[in-house]
């Protein structure tokens, strides 16, 4: 175990919500897709991939496109399924909807940087969200 310095993404979007911020939180997005298709690739699921639990120890900017670590593995597990893996996408997507309103945009690109970091895999496990999300529909419809 290692102390890193740094801001959580959470954070980080929080204190960079305005217009003039878009580019630092669209790059901050795409170092998100990039680290989940690494460790995805590498047959590993957090378990609760939310901007809590990713730290920008390098905050992007105009000389530098940041550094992202994720953190706080308490949920996760190896040799994991493509199922498991939407299921890590579905509840970032669902953090980052109820964190950070306004950012389903910040998602799109989130996936589509997790699609062309993990060319081979990706589309089925982000096929397998849709379907992940659908279940999560109807559970919270019909309880």
């Amino acid at each position: 175990m290692e102390f890193l310095k740094g801001i959580t993404v959470k954070e980080f979007f929080c204190k960079n919500d305005d217009p003039a911020s878009l580019p630092l939180r669209r790059r901050t997005a795409t170092l998100i897709g990039q680290s989940l298709a690494q460790i995805h690739d590498a047959g590993v699921v957090h378990g609760d991939p939310t901007t809590s639990n990713m730290l920008l120890t390098e905050i992007p900017g105009e000389s530098n496109d940041g550094k992202l670590a994720m953190i706080d593995f308490g949920l996760g597990f190896q040799n994991a399924s493509d199922d498991d893996k939407a299921v890590d996408l579905y509840v970032l997507e669902r953090a980052m909807l109820s964190t950070h309103p306004n950012t389903e945009a910040l998602f799109v690109l989130i996936l589509e940087t997790y699609e062309t970091f993990s060319p081979k895999t990706a589309k089925n496990i982000v096929k397998k969200m849709e379907a992940v999300r659908a279940r999560g529909r109807k559970r919270m419809a019909f309880g």
